[in-house]
């Protein structure tokens, strides 16, 4: 905990290497206080419609770091109506988050913390980028179509499903003004439910030729034949659904025209559609009562007498049987779960869908949750080769069953509830092996720094006034006027809405109700098991391990060089000899003619 004075503000930013408490408690003097009410201040809007960040420079001089941790850009002084003020930030955060330069966050976000943690600022080699991350993102999504892909040729027979796939996208760009599978933007991507449709459609394409009983489906690939046994034509889905409908239709209007008739309609409505001559006759209790209850007392006795005649219907075991196991056949029924196969392939085309987006030239990280924040962490710690391990869990988020959260929320916390959350989170950013990343409103970004203090409001609701109308009444009898006031507590973090630059302030309240309000919004610690690498070493890894890497990058592309330039000599060679021969035929004909 470090408290500061105005005079030793400027110097003490100068060197700002580690995560710093600030403890101010109205001993700092300002000339120029605002009143701020608004929990939620956003300081740098510069962030454009398609989420990225601009190119304003990430640095930040003293001037700008002291306006943009302070409320009004300035320590609240002996004058202000702030008290017990509270701030603490991370200036390896401040100095390591990268730019966002499309709807990436989830790679841009974890890139700023490996720097942060690694101690690296974003120009630094071994500092990593969004692009770097998205490098990473890919290869994970790869294998996981792979995996997909390879999951369903095998439940096929290992029969190659590259028809299918040909067939879909050939259909969503013809059918359906060029879209295709990810595409290069929303106007172009074929959302989910267009895609399965699409499948379902293309497995039962077909046609009928006149004087044909039977139609004939166009794609005769075996692939095709044992999905269709397993799947519902659509159409012929369709159709039911459209008999169901007529029947009902039917049904209610016969009802509607016996009512109409005066006719009992809970006689009738049980003799739509079935033989117009029967009838249901009325419930007779007092009648059938008792011949039901002699016929029920005649079976039971019936029952009782043949359970205790000592016949052979019932066999009497004997000391010989009694050392013999008794021997029961049971049929038991094995069920065999159907594939749905639409399942199967929508669940590839979702995923080959997400690999096209990160593929584009804005790439979007829309296809990640928070296992893609997992996922990245630990791809780059494996392949750091043991100079940072590091692992992502999940620290704060509702409370749901069978989740594994250290700080669970939940709609039925109490005031005292709250406030020790709060205490948590100040505790987990504050630790100098952490970074805390936030899930919150379709967006990932870091958490930059936390600040607190108790505000004197003047009151404004009627319940307010209601509590301190006695109080003034006191003190109109003394003739002091003194104004209804209250005390607030402002608890708020900062991060981003949109790219990663810390530009909102956003209100603990806020913040929390978020990730209440669906399980999917989780506050995340990417923590660092190991000591912060040295200088040195950041070095040894630049040199033996990314230099490697760039080596074996440009000998691949130098090698695909070599083929592309092969197939295009052969090409040529190709066009040289048909020239040849065209040559040699028009040559002939003129000696001919």
């Amino acid at each position: 905990m470090e408290i500061l004075s105005e005079s030793g503000i400027q110097d003490s930013t100068q060197h700002l290497n580690t995560k710093k408490n600030i403890d101010v408690n109205n001993n700092v003097k300002n000339a120029s206080i605002k009143n701020t009410n608004n929990a939620t201040t956003t300081v740098d809007k510069g962030i454009d419609d398609y989420e990225r960040d601009t190119d304003v420079s990430e640095e930040l001089s003293s001037a700008k770091l002291m306006e943009l941790l302070l409320p009004d850009g300035s320590f609240p002084g002996s004058n202000s109506n702030k008290s017990n003020f509270f701030i603490a930030y991370s200036n390896n955060a401040l100095s390591a988050w990268v730019k966002q330069r499309s709807p990436g966050c989830a790679a841009a976000s974890v890139a700023g913390a490996w720097n942060a943690l690694g101690g690296l600022k974003r120009q630094d080699k071994g500092a990593r980028t969004m692009d770097d991350n998205i490098n990473v993102l890919i290869q994970i999504q790869k294998d996981r179509v792979n995996n997909t892909r390879g999951r369903i040729e095998r439940l096929l027979g290992n029969l190659n499903i590259e028809p299918v796939l040909d067939a879909v996208k050939k259909v969503l760009k013809e059918k359906h003004d060029g879209k295709f599978i990810g595409g290069e933007n929303k106007a172009t991507s074929a959302s989910k439910k267009l895609m399965k449709d699409t499948f379902k459609k293309v497995v039962f394409e077909s046609f009928q030729l006149e004087g044909d009983d039977e139609k004939t489906y166009v794609y005769a690939n075996p692939v095709f034949q044992i999905l269709r046994e397993d799947m519902e034509d659509p159409e012929e889905v369709k159709r039911r659904k459209q008999e169901k409908v007529e029947a009902r239709k039917q049904q209610e209007a016969l009802l509607a025209e016996q009512i109409m008739e005066g006719g009992n309609p809970f006689e009738t409505k049980s003799n739509i559609g079935q033989d117009p001559d029967f009838t249901i006759q009325p419930f007779q209790s007092s009648t059938n009562s008792n011949t039901n209850g002699n016929s029920m007392a005649k079976i039971t006795s019936a029952s009782e007498n043949e359970l205790n005649n000592d016949s052979d219907a019932i066999p009497r075991r004997t000391e010989e049987d009694e050392e013999q196991p008794i021997i029961v056949e049971t049929t038991v029924k094995v069920k065999t779960k159907k594939i749905s196969w639409v399942k199967e392939f929508s669940e590839l085309f979702n995923r080959m869908g997400g690999l096209r987006k990160l593929e584009r030239k804005r790439p979007s990280t829309a296809a990640f949750g928070n296992w893609g924040i997992t996922s990245q962490v630990n791809w780059i710690s494996s392949e750091s080769l043991g100079l940072m391990d590091l692992r992502c869990s999940m620290f704060m988020g509702k409370r749901v069953r069978g989740s594994k959260l250290r700080c669970p929320l939940s709609t039925m916390d109490k005031e005292e509830d709250i406030y020790m959350q709060w205490l948590q989170l100040r505790a987990m950013f504050t630790r100098d092996d952490t970074i805390l990343l936030s899930h919150h409103k379709n967006h990932y970004a870091l958490i930059y720094a936390i600040r607190e203090w108790t505000e004197t409001v003047s009151v404004e609701n009627e319940q307010q006034q209601q509590e301190t109308s006695k109080e003034g009444e006191e003190n109109a009898m003394t003739n002091v006027p003194i104004p209804p006031t209250t005390k607030v507590h402002v608890r708020q973090v900062l991060t981003a809405r949109k790219g990663q630059r810390p530009s909102a302030w956003i209100d603990w309240k806020e913040l929390r109700s978020t990730y209440i309000g669906w399980a999917g919004y989780k506050l995340m610690t990417i923590q660092r098991s190991s000591k912060q690498p040295s200088k040195a070493e950041w070095e040894q890894y630049v040199n033996d391990v990314l230099n490697k890497h760039d080596v074996q990058e440009e000998k691949e592309v130098v090698e695909a060089d070599a083929t592309s330039s092969t197939n295009t000599t052969s090409i040529v060679n190709d066009d040289d000899d048909a020239m040849k021969e065209n040559n040699d035929q028009q040559q002939q004909q003129f000696q001919h003619k």
